[in-house]
């Protein structure tokens, strides 16, 4: 699993770069119009440019290097095995639900075999995950939890729909902020954010409305063998 942190500094690395190409280049071309300008500082906005354009290149390769690590740890989920009762999964969420005295109802939609690729800690983290969202539900007054997986051609869906207060559309778009409500320091939207983006997957919000629950639905990319 490649550090959250370590991307970030590409990131802001690449972004520096981008601002200093820029500039370069705004500068060659108003020399363009200035002849002595253009004289005295081509060798040096030039040699600029060429670092700035090397710099890019190292980095776009420690970039590909750590992908290329982060793709060897991934490992093949078998997420139809995972939702089954005999699971470990599946029993902790069951016990979860009950501690939480929140009926768990699991749909398992996905064919035999259905599987995605994710790290070797996404044990504990779909666990952590599950423990965030039923928390979140009982906060919102519900008392029932319904999780269908549904498969599709290039991804798995994981609906979590509950019973509970629901939200509006203005609290939807506030998600993960600290203005989210009076209530809520949003922190909790961040962390299961952070979980579902660690092991590649994208999780998002709805709710038709006050007093008609809500579902968070996380979305997976599928394993396909290599040919």
């Amino acid at each position: 699993m490649r550090d959250r942190k370590l991307d970030g500094c590409f990131h802001d690395v690449k972004n520096k770069l981008a601002c200093i190409l820029g500039a370069v280049t705004l500068i060659l071309r108003k020399g363009d119009h200035d002849c002595d300008h253009n004289c005295k500082h081509q060798g040096l906005l030039n040699s600029i440019e060429l670092s700035a354009l090397e710099i890019s290149n190292i980095v776009h390769r420690c970039q590909e290097q750590e992908d290329s690590k982060t793709r060897r740890d991934l490992l093949k989920i078998d997420l139809h095995e995972l939702l089954q009762p005999e699971s470990h999964m599946y029993k902790t969420m069951m016990k979860c639900g009950l501690e939480m005295q929140l009926d768990i109802q699991i749909v398992n939609k996905l064919s035999k075999g259905c599987s995605v690729l994710a790290t070797p800690e996404s044990n504990e983290s779909g666990l952590q995950f599950v423990n965030n969202i039923f928390f979140n539900s009982k906060k919102a007054n519900a008392t029932s939890v319904r999780i269908v997986a549904v498969e599709h051609d290039a991804y798995v869906a994981i609906h979590v729909v509950d019973n509970g207060d629901g939200m509006t559309a203005e609290t939807l778009s506030c998600l993960g902020l600290c203005v989210a409500s009076k209530t809520s320091t949003g922190k909790g939207t961040r962390i299961v954010q952070e979980i579902a983006l660690t092991e590649g997957a994208v999780c998002e919000w709805s709710s038709p409305g006050l007093g008609a629950g809500a579902c968070v639905t996380i979305r997976m990319t599928k394993y396909k063998e290599v040919i």
